[in-house]
């Protein structure tokens, strides 16, 4: 009984030591020659990543035998040891190269034993250089264009949470070194920086913040191309229907023909010596507008980037060919949000459709391919009879379709363009006029080429409406090859064409 009683003091004692000691934390462990003590756990590690350094917080059971704590972080290339008090809860690992790395917090006696860490890891990488969140950082300027000693920039939305300081480094023409705090060109949204020497170097630097990162980062700098043209690409297509490929000498233009509607219209800035902006002249319909843009949250845009050229050329016209109303998406003097243009706006009526030497086209005929979805009744002079209201108008579908509408004129013969037509329809066809033509021309039928500057070309989509289609050079051809395609309209696909003349 003597010895029995002497145990269960000696268990007492020892729970006693133990104290507010954790079970979960703090046990023995039966095996081989005896029990073996672990340290006390760690717990509820947490790595927050910082700029090229990690930053990691967890919290300590109580253990007397603790002298220190072992942060250990390892990567697939490395592993660093850090050794804090025995009392800390959190420490800084710096210096660490980019990777993500696993980091485990154990308690460390004096005899170097260590507590287990099993399910108390945590990751991080910290941020760095090679970052991609550091290398995507915004640079707050969407877009910027050279006018001269000028500068345009399009600028993002200002964020204040990850935004600090951003300011642009440059030269005057006075050679002086200049510092601007875009802070004032994110408030504006569009911006016109005026006084700069172009052939200098113009450095943007940027301080801001990343998400779940505290530290403010100095981001690489960025310097300013000089001599891009990157337009928006229905501007480009447009321009290049129209005048072939974008050269500089194109770009020296003092006078600019846009016919179709556009997202927007900020790349006449690509035109530094424009005099003259004619809108619409090519557009042949009965009742509407000139261009309309698109996208309505443009509109500001458009009229400051007119204003700027008006102020930079010493004026700019804008000639506006409109049968029907105008509105806020067409240049006016000024429109109902506040905008004004400061430049003279010219009310130019309705186009004048060109007097032009059509072909007669008596004896041609027309392929159509797929032949199945051509409708019953139709003759192939319905595409040839400069009426738009006898027009070739294919079974609906569900999916899309791609026809070929190949014209044999008998013989060869001299041609300069097309007089494209769509169907004179009402609102219930409308939806179906095709938006585009690809056109082809052939000597023999077996080789075509492309006789536009583009092979895709853009038609106006209202009934009735005539394209004026010129090729880049005369052609001397015997067949003539057009591909259009369906629309989507009411759940159904269709197409609708009014008449091909070529002239």
């Amino acid at each position: 009984m003597k010895h029995r009683y002497i145990c269960i003091l000696g268990m007492l004692a020892l729970l006693f030591a133990a104290g507010c000691e954790d079970l979960k934390d703090t046990y023995d462990d039966y095996a081989g020659d005896g029990p073996v003590r672990y340290m006390a756990r760690c717990s509820d590690v947490k790595v927050e990543s910082g700029w090229e350094c990690l930053r990691v917080f967890w919290k300590n059971a109580l253990d007397p035998n603790r002298e220190k704590i072992l942060v250990r972080c390892v990567s697939e290339l490395s592993a660093f040891d850090t050794i804090v008090p025995a009392d800390a809860e959190a420490c800084e690992i710096k210096g660490l190269p980019d990777a993500t790395y696993t980091v485990s917090v154990a308690a460390l006696s004096v005899a170097g034993d260590t507590s287990l860490t099993n399910n108390l890891e945590a990751t991080g990488r910290p941020y760095s250089l090679g970052h991609e969140s550091v290398q995507g950082f915004t640079t707050g300027i969407l877009k910027h264009v050279f006018i001269r000693n000028n500068l345009v920039l399009f600028m993002n939305e200002w964020n204040g949470e990850r935004m600090a300081n951003f300011t642009l480094h440059y030269t005057d023409t006075e050679g002086k070194a200049k510092d601007f705090n875009l802070k004032e060109a994110f408030d504006a949204g569009d911006y016109l920086l005026r006084d700069v020497d172009p052939s200098k170097e113009i450095v943007l630097t940027r301080q801001g913040y990343l998400e779940g990162c505290p530290d403010l980062i100095t981001f690489p700098e960025r310097t300013l191309a000089k001599g891009n043209v990157t337009m928006m690409g229905d501007f480009r297509n447009l321009l290049m229907e129209r005048y072939g490929e974008i050269t500089p000498e194109l770009l020296e233009m003092e006078e600019l023909e846009l016919d179709y509607d556009l997202a927007s219209m900020e790349d006449i800035l690509y035109f530094p010596n424009l005099k003259k902006l004619v809108l619409g002249k090519n557009r042949y319909y009965s009742n509407g507008m000139a261009v309309r843009l698109t996208d309505n949250s443009k509109v500001k845009r458009m009229y400051f980037c007119a204003n700027v050229l008006n102020e930079l050329n010493g004026g700019m016209d804008i000639d506006v060919y409109t049968t029907g109303y105008g509105d806020c998406y067409n240049f006016v003097q000024a429109d109902y949000s506040g905008n004004k243009y400061e430049g003279t706006v010219n009310e130019m009526g309705a186009a004048l459709w060109p007097d032009l030497a059509l072909l007669d086209t008596e004896g041609w005929t027309v392929d159509i391919t797929p032949a199945g979805e051509t409708p019953e009744g139709f003759r192939a002079e319905m595409l040839l009879d400069d009426d738009p209201k006898t027009r070739w108008v294919p079974n609906t579908g569900e999916t899309q379709r791609s026809y070929n509408l190949t014209i044999d004129m008998q013989e060869a013969r001299t041609i300069h363009g097309l007089k494209i037509v769509q169907g004179q329809v009402d609102y219930t066809l409308q939806g179906y006029l095709p938006e585009s033509v690809i056109v082809q021309v052939s000597a023999d039928g077996q080789t075509w080429t492309y006789p536009c500057h583009m092979e895709e070309n853009t038609l106006g989509t209202n009934s009735g409406e005539k394209r004026l289609l010129n090729f880049a050079e005369e052609q001397t051809v015997r067949y003539i090859r057009l591909t259009v395609k369906d629309r989507y309209n009411r759940n159904n696909t269709g197409c609708v064409l009014g008449d091909v003349i070529p002239f």
